[in-house]
């Protein structure tokens, strides 16, 4: 019986790691399909136009922040290793009121915004993060910057979010980062970055196919994990 049950988990582990994965490759064929302007949705035919990031929106760089003035509450402070393309880590914080005088100083980003990374791993280093909510946030000088796509009426910033993911950026950037251990995409080529767009209508239609099969990622995601944790838990519990 305790046999029966753990490879009935493996079976459903593994059909939902294949799914995941499926959905994974689906994504990718999209990219590349979508942004190569092969495939195009239903009524859209007007021309994409090409233009450097710095033409579509503003870039901003944050002041560097000791690590003496971090705390553990207050205001999120996001280092690069605190998000990734999916989700993002409030690990740190600083003082509403440091916040107060830096935002003043440099900015910070809103919602609508695009958060880059611009400073990491090889991996990591443009890789984006769609800022979706108007929470207060700062984030580390020099290793990450944001465009102010939400003041852009050109250019949406989840569309350049699944933009930046293309292969083409993706060469982009790393034929652009300086740095041996620790690479650099600074704010120069960030800026000089080649963008090809559609209409804002085109590019919220993009984004929200994107946006369903991040969810449906998600899910898989998520399921999977609940289903190994409940394996471990039989693993630990039916053998005493």
């Amino acid at each position: 019986l305790i046999g029966t049950v753990i490879s009935h988990c493996d079976d459903i582990i593994a059909h939902h790691q294949k799914e995941l994965e499926d959905l994974r490759q689906l994504k990718k064929l999209f990219l590349q399909k979508i942004f190569d302007q092969e495939w195009r949705f239903k009524g859209f035919t007007d021309a994409w136009e090409q233009r450097k990031l710095l033409e579509l929106t503003k870039i901003f760089d944050s002041a560097r922040i000791s690590n003496t003035l971090w705390t553990n509450k207050g205001i999120p402070y996001l280092r690069s290793s605190d998000i990734n393309t999916e989700s993002r880590q409030d690990e740190l914080s600083i003082s509403p009121e440091l916040f107060q005088r830096l935002d003043k100083q440099t900015g910070s980003p809103k919602k609508g915004d695009l958060l880059i990374i611009s400073g990491g791993t090889a991996k990591s280093v443009g890789l984006t993060f769609y800022k979706d909510d108007n929470s207060l946030v700062y984030v580390q000088g020099g290793a990450i910057l944001y465009a102010q796509t939400s003041k852009s009426s050109m250019v949406d910033g989840k569309f350049l979010h699944f933009e930046f993911l293309t292969r083409r950026l993706r060469k982009y950037v790393h034929d652009s980062m300086t740095g041996i251990s620790i690479r650099h995409f600074t704010i120069d080529p960030v800026s000089k970055t080649p963008i090809i767009f559609p209409s804002i209508n085109e590019q919220q239609t993009i984004s929200g196919l994107f946006d369903g099969l991040d969810n449906a990622i998600a899910h898989h995601q998520k399921k999977l994990d609940q289903l190994q944790q409940l394996k471990k838990w039989f693993l630990q519990n039916m053998f005493v």
